[in-house]
């Protein structure tokens, strides 16, 4: 019998892929010797498509007081960058042009302090640690210094922490929402830097180029000071910039320079100078010219020391004065000769309209009154409160607050229980309560008796006498409505006291002497 056997082709290839693959035991088996056309060449995958070229990153740089600080860019897009400062102050950020505008934060390490900062004395008053800067395009070096963290905390209304906090989400229209407010708030606070007494060397708007701090270092200088004296961090003070502030709020060290304070117009025969970081204020035995120098036709001398930084200080925010001085060398406690007290002016009526130019010195004394505190009933009369703490040779401190005892004002309307000129006994407080609720320190001309004389206004203000109060309130002249004086117009003793420093409100005002 004659077998055929018959193989499909899936069987075929079964047997030819077991042979192959060395199927069976041992490695023997057989395969069919079958032929196969060769396998179709694949066609050539498609070159891929070049990745797109990244786009150029840019060099964000400049400079911060802030040395070894750490630098961040919140950008309007694009991830944040951050960097760290050199012990020059220098930094660089690699940010895309796309990117762009940026917030800037420098941070500083625990330590760091301001690199164009020298401090007049060391206090435990914590450094800055943070301040916050504007980078609007590429190609710009960009300072993030006092001064740029001060005019973005003015234009943001807030802190700018809590700003950028704010708008975590939509930075890239809230940064550009900041360009039109930014230059408002440098205008505007260079109105209120200069009315709390500060010299700008520049505008503020150029803070933000990173080679104008060398033209700020003075402000800086002056700015570190201050708030050391005033016990405020750099931070504070930007928060106290961003809500509704006034000048005089504002902390300021004044340091004067002996040429500046020798210049000051002064009282008949008196005249100030500075040595070894004291104000002698000193007052002459000679006779006053012939029209005299005090509106009240007074013939004596009087030393002043005029002090900015009050004008629109609400009376209700003062706080205390504190007077650094020690008394003439020959003074002896009691006997009566010029002693050093302090002044304010304070404007009944503020920010109404000032006085008409034909004004009387009758309106001027009512619109402008002046309070004085004594020091003699309480710190040189035996028996007074303070009596033997001021004494030659040896500096003492007089702290004067509304409630100490040995107020009194000029001549006029009675304010609440405080003494009235010619009538004080020194025992009253400065009674703050019936003054205007809106009363406030003014620098203005009072017409006071006391004060200084305009006798170039008219010739009605040339006269040796004491001018009538139906003159023109112009025959007085104007000065700072706060002021530390030696003498009267009726003081003809030679005497010399000197004064080492003055701290207004803790040290919010603070006035010393190179």
């Amino acid at each position: 019998m004659h077998l055929a056997f018959r193989l499909s082709w899936p069987a075929v290839a079964v047997s030819v892929l077991v042979a192959a693959c060395g199927g069976g035991g041992g490695g023997s088996g057989f395969a069919l010797p079958i032929a196969t056309a060769p396998a179709p060449s694949p066609a050539p995958a498609p070159a891929p498509a070049p990745a797109p070229a990244p786009a150029p990153a840019h060099a964000l740089k400049g400079t911060t007081t802030l040395r070894g600080a750490e630098v961040t860019a919140f950008c309007s897009s694009g991830p944040v960058a951050s960097g760290r400062a050199g012990d020059d102050g220098r930094w660089s950020l690699s940010v895309e042009a796309s990117a762009f505008p940026c917030v800037l934060r420098a941070v500083a390490d625990d330590g760091s302090v301001a690199k164009a900062m020298p401090l007049a004395k060391q206090s435990a008053v914590p450094q800055t640690t943070a301040m916050y800067s504007i980078a609007f395009q590429p190609g710009h070096d960009a300072g993030i210094n006092p001064l740029t963290d001060l005019v973005m905390s003015l234009a943001a209304g807030q802190p700018l922490a809590a700003w950028l906090d704010a708008h975590a989400g939509g930075l890239s229209q809230a940064v550009a929402d900041l360009e039109a407010p930014i230059t408002e708030a440098a205008e505007r606070l260079k109105s209120l830097l200069h009315g709390a007494g500060y010299a700008l060397d520049a505008d503020p708007s150029v803070a933000f180029d990173a080679d104008a701090a060398s033209q700020l270092e003075g402000f800086f200088a002056s700015l570190n000071e201050s708030l050391q004296n005033a016990g405020m961090t750099q931070e504070q003070f930007a928060e106290l910039l961003s809500g509704d502030v006034a000048p005089s709020a504002l902390p300021y060290t004044r340091r004067w320079t002996n040429a500046e304070v020798a210049a000051m117009p002064q009282l008949n025969h008196a005249a100030l100078g500075i040595s070894n970081g004291a104000l002698s204020l000193s007052t002459g035995s000679g006779l006053a010219s012939a029209a005299g120098a005090f509106v009240g036709g007074g013939l004596g001398n009087k030393a002043v020391l005029q002090l900015p930084g009050f004008d629109g200080l609400k009376v209700r925010d003062f706080q205390g004065i504190e007077i650094e001085m020690q008394p003439d060398a020959n003074y002896t406690p009691g006997q009566g000769l010029p002693y050093v007290s302090f002044d304010f002016v304070v404007d009944m009526q503020c920010g109404q309209p000032p006085l008409a130019a034909d004004a009387t010195i009758a309106q001027a004394r009512a619109r402008y009154r002046t309070v004085t505190y004594d020091t003699y009933y309480q710190y040189l009369q035996p028996g007074g409160e303070h009596y033997g703490s001021l004494v030659p040779g040896h500096y003492a401190t007089a702290v004067i607050t509304p409630q100490s005892r040995g107020w009194r004002v000029s001549a006029g309307t009675p304010i609440g229980s405080t003494d009235i000129n010619g009538s004080e006994t020194g025992q009253t407080p400065l009674d703050v309560a019936a003054l205007p609720a809106d009363a406030c320190f003014a620098d203005a001309a009072p017409a006071d008796g006391g004060m200084f004389r305009n006798a170039g206004a008219s010739p009605v203000c040339a006269v040796a006498t004491a001018l009538d109060a139906s003159m023109p309130a112009a025959c007085g002249a104007a000065y700072r409505g706060a002021y530390l004086f030696l003498g009267s117009s009726g003081n003809k003793n030679a005497s010399t006291w000197q004064v080492r420093s003055l701290r207004y409100n803790q040290g919010v005002r603070t006035f010393s002497f190179e």
